[in-house]
């Protein structure tokens, strides 16, 4: 009986020993393949980009109170504006020909005014022509 108790234990290691073996193959038969990254940091974000065309969502039609050609742009596009600001100037060479004119004729009627007080006061002129 003495025999018996010693023999179980090494029945029980046999197994044990006998699985560990040198045994090239069983270590070529689990190969895995490995993927290779690159970390970045969480939350950082990526570039993404697309051919096409931008179009703005509004547009602005500006309109002038008088017309006339714009002479000077103070603003580009996309500036901020505040109300009041001066967007663009326009020129004034069509207003200064206009007053020059209008000046000529209003000194033209004053002249004939004087001329025909002259001739009512001197009774050459009726007072329906005055």
């Amino acid at each position: 009986m003495q025999r018996f108790f010693v023999a179980l234990p090494l029945l029980a290691l046999l197994p044990l020993f006998s699985s560990c073996s040198e045994g090239t193959e069983t270590s070529e038969r689990f190969v895995r393949s490995v993927i290779v990254t690159n970390p970045r940091p969480q939350g950082a974000s990526t570039t993404k980009s697309f051919s096409g065309r931008v179009v703005e969502n509004k547009s602005v039609a500006v309109g002038f109170k008088t017309p006339g050609q714009i002479k000077h742009i103070a603003v580009r596009e996309g500036d901020f504006v505040r109300q009041g600001q001066i967007l663009a100037s326009l020129d004034t060479k069509d207003y200064q020909l206009g007053l020059d004119a209008a000046q000529s004729q209003y000194d033209q009627l004053l002249h004939e005014a004087e001329r025909t007080k002259k001739l009512f006061d001197a009774n050459a002129v009726s007072a329906n022509d005055y």
